[in-house]
């Protein structure tokens, strides 16, 4: 059987459409967020995001993808997980989508970092990082996370 991978020689990079949506699928397992983490920093890179940005990105998908394993999933490995980014003319559109429990991120407060406690530093971290960011319920249980990195001006 022939191998269909796509190689890419070095400082080549594929070329993506206006709406074309890049998704990765994972079980929902701390050890795969390092694949996700790849996935949504390439994306960035691609479109256009500032190294420093993109791994902000990684790191706020990170964050994200943390939540839902620990809260939606209550920890439980297995469930599904789903990254998928849309490079977009101003920069990067990113969505996390999950099955688990509903999460409102609207009603987390937004803490002040000075603040000691334990727990809530994920979702502060991520309206920090990110530009944009709004949660919804999704039909037949769980919650899509959007969020958006702007691409800086030149």
């Amino acid at each position: 059987m022939k191998d269909k991978r796509i190689r890419l020689q070095q400082g080549m990079k594929p070329s993506f459409h206006a709406d074309d949506w890049i998704t990765l699928t994972v079980a929902s397992d701390n050890r795969l967020l390092a694949l996700v983490r790849h996935v949504a920093q390439t994306a960035a890179e691609l479109a256009g995001i500032s190294q420093r940005a993109a791994y902000d990105v990684a790191l706020a998908v990170n964050e994200a993808c943390s939540n839902v394993i620990e809260h939606a999933y209550e920890g439980q490995e297995g469930s599904p997980l789903t990254l998928s980014c849309r490079i977009v003319e101003d920069g990067l559109e990113l969505r996390v989508r999950d099955e688990g429990k509903p999460f409102d991120f609207s009603a987390v407060p937004d803490l002040p970092p000075e603040e000691i406690r334990e727990g809530g530093r994920g979702v502060f971290l991520i309206r920090r990082l990110m530009d944009d960011v709004a949660s919804s319920p999704l039909e037949g249980g769980g919650t899509e996370l959007r969020m958006f990195k702007r691409r800086s001006p030149l």
